[in-house]
This record gives C-alpha cells, sequence and structure tokens, in this order.
C-alpha cells in the first residue's frame, strides 16, 4: 500500500460529523434525527477513521466506499449491512444511511460523485437502477492494487492540483463502469432487518420517494405536482416535508 498504512496517525473520534457540508436544515442544525447535507461537489471524505454516526444523514452524492482495514456496519434504510476489509460498496447518499458500529482501528476511502456525473456514466440500466432503487452494491472484482488506486485518488481529490483532482475523476468514473461490466451483488437483498432508532419514520418514506423521483428524473422537467404524486402526497405538504 502506498506510504505503508494510511490514517495510523489520521482518524476520526467517535461522534465526529462526516464531510458532506452543512445541513441543509439550517434552522434545526446536526442534532435533528435525520441530517440532510447540501453538499454536491465530486469529493473525497478528509478523515480515514471512520467512527459511529449519533444519527441517519443523507447527501445528493452516489457514495463509494472502499474498506482499507477493519470493518463497518451501516444502519442503512432500515438493514444493517457490514463492510470489511477490500470490500467496495457504492449507493446512493440520499438513502438514509448511518455507521453504527466500527471495529478498532479500521480505515476507508469514501468518495462522493455528483448524480450528474453518476447519471452520465456509460452502463447497463440494471446498475442505475439499482443504485437509484435503495440498492448497496458491492462490487464482485476487486483487485490488490485498488487499494493504492483508492488511497491515490482520495489523495488527488483533496489536493490543490486541479489536473491531477480531474485525472482523479476520470478514472474513479472509469471504476464505476468497470463494476458495471465485472458484476455487482446487492447487499441489502440479504440484509437483516434492523431497528429505526431516533428517525421519524413515517417522514422518511415520502422522503425517500420524493428523492429517489427526483434523482431518477433530475435530467428531466419535473415540478412540485410530479414529486408529490411519485410520493403519494399533496403538492403543499410534500414540498414542506422535503
Amino acid at each position: 500500500m502506498v506510504g505503508g498504512d494510511p490514517g495510523d496517525t489520521i482518524g476520526r473520534e467517535p461522534d465526529d460529523e462526516p464531510d458532506e457540508g452543512l445541513p441543509v436544515q439550517a434552522e434545526i442544525g446536526r442534532d435533528h434525527p435525520m441530517v440532510v447535507f447540501d453538499d454536491n461537489r465530486f469529493c473525497a471524505g478528509k478523515s480515514l477513521g471512520p467512527g459511529p454516526m449519533r444519527r441517519p444523514h443523507m447527501h445528493s452524492q452516489i457514495e463509494i466506499n472502499f474498506v482499507l482495514k477493519g470493518a463497518m456496519t451501516y444502519w442503512f434504510d432500515g438493514r444493517t449491512v457490514t463492510l470489511t476489509a477490500g470490500r467496495l460498496a457504492i449507493f446512493w447518499g440520499m438513502i438514509p444511511h448511518q455507521t453504527t458500529q466500527v471495529e478498532p482501528h479500521s480505515r476507508f476511502i469514501v468518495i462522493y460523485v455528483p448524480i450528474a456525473t453518476f447519471l452520465a456514466v456509460s452502463m447497463q440500466n440494471r446498475m442505475r437502477e439499482a443504485v437509484f432503487g435503495g440498492s448497496v452494491l458491492e462490487a464482485s472484482a476487486v483487485r490488490n492494487f485498488d487499494a493504492d488506486l483508492f488511497v491515490r485518488w482520495r489523495d488527488e481529490l483533496l489536493s490543490n492540483d486541479e489536473t491531477a483532482s480531474s485525472i482523479a475523476r476520470d478514472e474513479i468514473v472509469a471504476r464505476i463502469r468497470r463494476i458495471d461490466n465485472e458484476g455487482w451483488r446487492d447487499r441489502r437483498a440479504d440484509a437483516p432487518l434492523a431497528p429505526v432508532v431516533a428517525v421519524h419514520a413515517s417522514r422518511l418514506v415520502p422522503v425517500e420517494r420524493m428523492s429517489r423521483y427526483i434523482g431518477e428524473h433530475c435530467q428531466s422537467d419535473i415540478s412540485a405536482q410530479d414529486v408529490a404524486l411519485a410520493s403519494g402526497l399533496h403538492p403543499n405538504y410534500a414540498m414542506q416535508l422535503y
């Protein structure tokens, strides 16, 4: 691995906040049971040391996780999914998710890909539909050099070198295409149900429906009424809830 074990001196303390930016609901702050972040950049998480999150959160980007060391367990919209060292997973951040358990000294790379970029990737509809349908996709093929690549991509995305960052973005898009070509499995299909903790479940269901509809139709002209009909709500209430 490049430079030995990355992150031995860089870690996230439990309850540290993720890197997705500022909450959309600025008036309620970070202590709300469900935090929605407003960031939509193509970027990498600054911390290599994951820690349990205090609450579920959502963000607009597609999230890619590569576990370098240890293991981490997600609460993912009502189910638990554990990723271990050498696993590569991809999912849509607008599906409520929360890191609930982390093995000591675990290290991982997290990369955020804008929806517009993901929609522009040449891939089979099956993978795109699975991601926007709420699946956690785990790549079937992971090679020894993937760890070095993800460490390099993270460093370049976090650097001030725009040329290197641009190259990294192109290579990450190519890696997504390889996942599509080489195969993946849906980890949520066989994931056990988990209790919803500190989340207003009655509100999350329509929010998720609206989020999915917007993500799947973001390249088309859509209205508040379209989103409301897709979520089964009155347009006025849907916009207040969202």
